[in-house]
């Protein structure tokens, strides 16, 4: 299993989210506790017992959807142990990522949220600005029709590129009505969203502006997994100027969701887990890398689904491991150069003994590592005893039919 953890931005938040974490784990408790003191006011209240109304507000949205998948991940670590190889959030969600791999801490995170939720709903009077998700037409034909109804000041963009089969446009509202108006009649499928401003597209550019000066208040430290940019669909390769350019950039630019999950596939991620207060993304993840397992983990109940699953890898990674020993051990051997095989045969050996243990006794990280690792020093043996290539190929074959 290489993992790797995504969570979501607006249009996940409920009213009672968070609260049975808040029942169970004292950390939650303490995490509610922290983000009310840096937000001075309530948010468990307005999180468990809010108003939909109020809850759905742009800056009151982003901090307790922030806070509510740091708890939610935070209890999926403790609970199992884990650190994915990579991890990538929705607009809103790039912010948790950033949290959860260590870059950023969380109240100072909770705070810019609060205040890019503050900047973006006022970044357009209130009903100058809409968004609208398309289904049943081709990226390359939403993105001519934008360009055929943008006209002087009265602009329509793509916004969010989610799947291979939707899209989000972002813009004036009467040019986004009329861009409605024109897919339905295409017999694509254009539905308006219950957002409060036109995100992810040039009419945030105020918003952005104000964001600049907030973030310039912050740093940005080493992150414990690769963070994936919206901007670029591909993992920072810096941290804190290159971070904040980024999360500027985010909030004019389309978030590329499709190709951040292309890119997951291309580096093998076998399962992607969703970390929120609800599922939102697991649509796009299937649509788009149909062949890649996607999960979500959303609350305790959510435990035991991910314990078997789990259990499972272990086990399988467990036998990859073993099967590795064997053929190590019981290859025959051509090399009679004893200071050679010391060198080469005994200390690969010995190394697969070490994984061995560690595999067994859960000492390891569980990802695609331990398996290539330990392929890697098979194959390193039987290089070593003089097998041939059919041989070595034959071997590592018939361990690779276990995933």
């Amino acid at each position: 299993m290489n993992l790797a953890v995504v969570f979501p931005g607006q249009g996940c938040q409920y009213t009672g989210m968070g609260s049975r974490f808040y029942q169970q784990f004292s950390f939650a408790r303490q995490l509610f506790e922290e983000a009310g003191d840096s937000l001075g006011f309530d948010l468990k209240s307005l999180c468990f017992e809010g108003e939909r109304t109020e809850l759905a507000m742009t800056s009151n949205a982003q901090p307790a959807i922030l806070t509510v998948s740091v708890i939610a991940f935070r209890v999926w670590q403790e609970e199992f142990g884990i650190e994915p190889a990579y991890m990538a959030g929705h607009s809103l969600g790039e912010y948790t990522a950033l949290v959860c791999s260590g870059a950023i801490a969380f109240s100072d995170a909770v705070k810019l949220v609060r205040h890019r939720g503050n900047f973006m709903q006022r970044a357009v009077p209130l009903g100058e600005g809409k968004m609208a998700a398309v289904k049943g037409v081709t990226l390359e034909v939403l993105e001519s029709l934008c360009a055929d109804l943008t006209q002087g000041s009265r602009s329509i963009h793509v916004a969010c590129l989610n799947s291979t089969n939707q899209n989000v446009i972002s813009g004036h509202t009467e040019v986004v009505e009329v861009a409605i108006k024109r897919l339905n009649a295409m017999h694509a499928r254009a539905i308006p969203l219950n957002v409060s401003a036109p995100f992810h597209c040039p009419l945030m550019h105020g918003a952005a502006s104000e964001m600049d000066s907030e973030l310039k208040k912050y740093s940005f430290g080493p992150m414990n997994s690769r963070v994936i940019s919206n901007v670029t669909a591909l993992p920072y390769e810096g941290i804190d100027n290159t971070v904040k350019e980024m999360l500027l950039k985010q909030m004019t630019m389309p978030v590329r969701w499709a190709d951040t999950m292309r890119y997951l596939k291309k580096q093998k991620v076998t399962d992607v887990i969703e970390i929120g207060p609800k599922r939102l993304l697991g649509e796009f993840i299937s649509d788009t890398i149909p062949d890649v397992a996607a999960h979500s983990f959303s609350g305790p109940d959510s435990l035991s689904e991910f314990g078997t699953l789990l259990s499972s890898t272990r086990d399988k990674q467990q036998r990859v491991v073993e099967q590795c020993l064997t053929a190590a051990v019981t290859a025959r051997n051509r090399n009679w150069s004893l200071d050679d095989y010391e060198m080469r045969v005994n200390a690969s050996c010995r190394a697969l003994e070490t994984l061995h243990k560690q595999t067994k006794d859960h000492t390891y990280a569980m990802n695609m590592t331990v398996t290539n690792e330990a392929l890697t020093l098979l194959q390193a043996v039987l290089e070593a005893k003089q097998a041939t290539q059919a041989e070595i190929q034959r071997f590592l074959g018939k361990i690779k039919q276990l995933f």
